[in-house]
């Protein structure tokens, strides 16, 4: 008889590794304490509020439901590809903070642009009405008074009186006179007919005004949101020390038995490869041989780590060209916790349901791999999945189907059989008519394959029994947290 694991979120938590729901506070906390993060953190606030605003909607109670980490993700990218979705020339509108979150809005410096603008413009206006301004102004009367005025102050001079001048031979008032009357000829021009420069006024400040307001982001916001996500995905689900994987250790005395082994995990953490590493224990992922060949090998005897949804230790190479594929391809190389951390690359991971059948990267083909792993087994132990994922659900429906020898066991804790999932009926349903075929573990992931595979007597430092610190019971399995209802102190009329 042989045997096949599946791992969802809650065989990680007993690891520290937040589970799907508990990922999901985790990361909004990180964007709420990183104030570079502010509209981030408003984004991922809207979109966990609109996703429960639904959950409220198909009656379920929208203080206990919680937001699995998947969902949000998917809903963030929705969002950034809202414009290329093909239903997106039938949407009308979409909720106006979606819109607003997306709005580019221009730099200051573009309201300075405008007043320099204006200012030369106006100031162009100016020179242009001098320069047409008509010189009809009889200028010689000035001369004139001018001449009369040092005549007489001379002849007075020589006479011994005072010069006696009359007003129309004051210079300053001639000087008024030439003043008052070039200023009303132009204003009089100004007010006459547009300026002469209204086409080059008018293009010049339009251009600046549209400048000035708020352009479509074109999912630009929430691109970056989802990119900072995934960026703290990587400290969230990274696991460094070996001690916090001990609970895995009895999946090894499984190894032992068999000698061969498949386990397919849907987390993205590195808990099966550090339980590995840490026991000297070969294992393959296959990603390998697929960046090479195409295709996975799992061939022999020996551990083998079917990574559905990717790795975060795991980064893409695209349209990659080798002189035996000589068609653009892409490959997968696994780096250092060191250089994920301090590098730009993306992690070679898929989230929500629409891209999990992405023709992109190895994922079909790990999805292919397991459907064909899945047929060799006679026994699938499932442990912290709680069957929410469709593409999934399907090849496990399939090989139950095939025989009435194929049996699962579930461990996702003791509530396991109440979820309000439509799959965990219909395998209520199965076990009804044929009982032998499924199975309930009513415990946690540690306790659970301790209880299966027996305590393993490697060497690791001892473990406290019952969830980590920091963990409540709840938390330990792959489904949403309870939430307590705040009390409303009594109104004490002061």
């Amino acid at each position: 008889m042989s045997e096949m694991l599946l791992l969802g979120a809650g065989a990680s938590i007993d690891a520290e590794v937040p589970g799907a729901y508990a990922m999901t506070q985790a990361i909004s906390k990180r964007f709420r304490a990183d104030f570079s993060l502010k509209k981030h953190a408003h984004v991922i606030s809207f979109v966990i509020g609109g996703l429960l605003f639904e959950a409220g909607k198909n009656n379920q109670d929208p203080l206990s439901a919680g937001v699995n980490v998947e969902e949000l993700f998917n809903a963030v990218q929705l969002l950034a590809e809202r414009n290329t979705l093909e239903a997106a020339p039938f949407v009308g509108s979409w909720h106006a903070m979606v819109e607003e979150f997306d709005k580019t809005y221009p730099s200051r410096s573009n309201t300075r642009s405008l007043g320099r603008t204006i200012y030369g413009l106006v100031s162009e206006e100016i020179r242009h009405a001098l320069s047409e301004t008509p010189s009809s102004f009889e200028a010689d009367k000035i001369d004139n008074a001018l001449v009369s005025t040092i005549k007489k102050t001379i002849e007075a001079a020589i006479k011994g009186r005072s010069p006696s001048l009359g007003s129309s031979d004051h210079v300053g008032r001639a000087v008024e006179r030439y003043v008052k009357e070039t200023a009303k000829k132009w204003s009089d021009k100004l007010r006459s007919k547009s300026p002469s420069s209204s086409t080059d006024f008018d293009r010049e400040l339009s251009q600046l005004v549209d400048e000035r307001r708020p352009k479509p982001g074109e999912g630009r916001i929430f691109q970056q949101t989802n990119e900072r996500m995934i960026a703290a995905l990587k400290e969230l689900v990274w696991i460094d020390k070996a001690t916090a994987i001990g609970y895995l250790g009895p999946l090894l005395n499984l190894l032992r038995q068999q000698k061969r082994l498949v386990i397919t995990t849907l987390n993205y953490d590195n808990g099966i490869e550090l339980l590995a590493d840490s026991q000297g224990t070969p294992y393959t992922t296959g990603i390998e041989h697929w960046s090479t060949t195409g295709n996975f090998d799992f061939a022999g005897e020996g551990l083998f780590l079917l990574k559905l949804h990717g790795s975060i230790d795991w980064t893409w190479g695209k349209n990659v060209r080798s002189p035996e594929r000589l068609m653009p391809h892409s490959i997968i190389c696994r780096i250092s916790h060191e250089q994920m951390m301090k590098g730009q690359e993306r992690p070679a991971v898929i989230f929500g349901q629409r891209n999990k059948l992405t023709a992109e990267g190895p994922f079909l083909d790990l999805l292919r791999t397991f459907r064909q792993e899945i047929s060799r087994a006679s026994k699938l132990t499932v442990v912290g999945y709680s069957f929410r994922d469709p593409h999934i659900n399907v090849f496990i429906s399939q090989w139950l189907n095939a025989s009435r020898n194929h049996t699962i066991r579930i461990v996702n804790g003791p509530n396991a059989e109440n979820q309000p999932v439509e799959y965990i009926r219909d395998l209520l349903r199965l076990r009804g008519q044929s009982p032998q075929q499924v199975d309930f573990i009513p415990q946690y992931a540690r306790d659970g394959l301790r209880t299966l595979y027996g305590p393993y007597d490697g060497s690791f430092e001892e473990i406290a029994a019952g969830p980590p610190e920091g963990l409540t019971q709840a938390e330990t399995s792959d489904t949403p947290p309870p939430v307590e209802t705040p009390s409303i102190p009594e109104n004490t009329g002061a």
